[in-house]
């Protein structure tokens, strides 16, 4: 198992709960790992998350990095990376 990078966990959480709220589901869900597709949440959601994202963070994000990194986690474990490399902070 590869080390995730710093911040990661923190922002996985983050965007689990978002995808929660758009798509209305219970505690406990989304599974991080589950692609997006797989989850029920429309574009429009996902957009709505990606917006929140870029809030959070503070930069502009390309809405292809939703279909490069498909998860919770995957997304995650990039932006961090991202973050990280550029002194950022999640």
């Amino acid at each position: 198992m590869s080390v995730r990078p710093p911040g990661a966990a923190r922002l996985e959480a983050w965007i689990v709960a978002r995808l929660r709220e758009s798509a209305g589901l219970p505690e406990g869900q989304p599974d991080p790992e589950a692609d997006f597709s797989a989850l029920g949440v429309d574009s429009v959601a996902l957009a709505g998350v990606l917006g929140k994202l870029e809030k959070k963070l503070g930069r502009t994000l390309d809405p292809f990095l939703l279909s490069e990194y498909p998860s919770a986690r995957r997304l995650a474990d990039a932006l961090a990376r991202v973050l990280d490399s550029d002194g950022g902070a999640c």
